[in-house]
């Protein structure tokens, strides 16, 4: 399986998840620190998107994806196509990259590519990852922590792609 972006805060989630779970889970970043981090989460491997062609190399590297859950759209959603396997499934649960310019539609349905979009689950579903978490004992990355004071330098450290994991904002308790 195939999760792109890996660093942010959901991506990091589907990670240690999927891993939990025993996927064989590879990963893209144009960092190559964000791809060794994610190693060391147990991913089997990485490409770096900036690189040409990274798509082939991903391809090669994995063997092809049955599964990619992507939150990045744009550009990488069409590659995502390429890397996919005959049968396979596009899992799409944002777009932080922008839509998709350009979709070669054969490529979509001679593969007999299922595609899938998802926002957020149920609470039941909710209650049942919360659950897993615990059984596994797994824990989220937290990449930093800011005061509410320092929104601004927290926005900005997500909008420039720095971190790995999430963002927490650190609200202030009343003192009675």
């Amino acid at each position: 399986m195939v999760i792109p972006g890996i660093g942010g805060g959901v991506a990091t989630f589907v990670l240690q998840i999927c891993v939990a779970l025993g996927a064989k889970v590879y990963v893209t970043s144009s960092s190559e620190a964000k791809l060794v981090r994610a190693k060391e989460m147990g991913a089997a491997g990485g490409v770096n998107y900036k690189a040409d062609g990274w798509q082939k190399q991903l391809r090669q590297l994995c063997g092809g994806a049955d599964l990619s859950i992507d939150s990045v759209g744009g550009e990488t959603f069409a590659n995502l196509i390429y890397v996919a396997n005959p049968g396979g499934r596009i899992v799409v649960f944002g777009a932080t990259s922008g839509p998709v310019h350009e979709l070669v539609l054969p490529r979509l349905f001679f593969k007999q590519l299922d595609i899938r979009g998802s926002t957020m689950g149920s609470p039941k579903d909710f209650a049942e990852m919360l659950a897993f978490y615990e059984k596994m004992q797994l824990h989220p990355v937290v990449d930093a922590v800011y005061p509410l004071e320092e929104a601004a330098q927290a926005q900005q450290r997500m909008a420039q792609g720095e971190q790995f994991g999430k963002i927490v904002l650190r609200i202030p308790q009343e003192q009675d």
